[in-house]
């Protein structure tokens, strides 16, 4: 019972969360635990309670070694544009946990994120809620994805 009222709150805060500033200290983004090893030199599953940041750099290696990124955003902000091959998973959605469930197998390599980091630190949360070890999320979100590759 008690990890249900976890994983509703998880949901509810996830539905209520906005994702327009990328202010991390305003939003309560840094509040999870950042880990010291390098993750894409990781090879034990992450700890239930641990959420994992990463750079756009770490992300890019991770996703060279197995990980798949997974876009939180909602379908409209999608349709302005995605990293390639993101699997697509509206983290407003009020069945969010439940797609989780039946869409992935807890051995997926995931990155997520969102448009600026917020939803997906949330997100990143549920998953370890629900015990997916493999799971990281990208700082800075598709924002700085594409300030990024602009730079490149």
């Amino acid at each position: 019972m008690k990890h249900h009222i976890s994983l509703l709150f998880l949901a509810i805060t996830l539905l209520s969360a906005c994702g327009g500033s990328s202010d991390s200290k305003a939003t309560g983004a840094n509040d999870t635990a950042n880990i010291s090893e390098s993750p894409a030199s990781r090879t034990t599953p992450i700890q239930k309670t641990e959420v994992p940041k990463v750079s756009i750099e770490e992300a890019i290696e991770l996703s060279k070694q197995g990980y798949r990124f997974v876009d939180c955003r909602t379908p409209k902000e999608i349709a302005n544009g995605k990293i390639d091959g993101a699997l697509e998973m509206n983290v407003r959605s009020y069945t969010y946990a439940d797609i989780i469930r039946d869409s992935l197998n807890q051995d997926n390599k995931l990155i997520l994120y969102c448009q600026a980091g917020v939803r997906s630190a949330l997100a990143a949360k549920l998953f370890s809620e629900l015990e997916y070890p493999y799971v990281v999320d990208m700082t800075g979100g598709y924002e700085e994805w594409l300030e990024y590759h602009q730079n490149q």
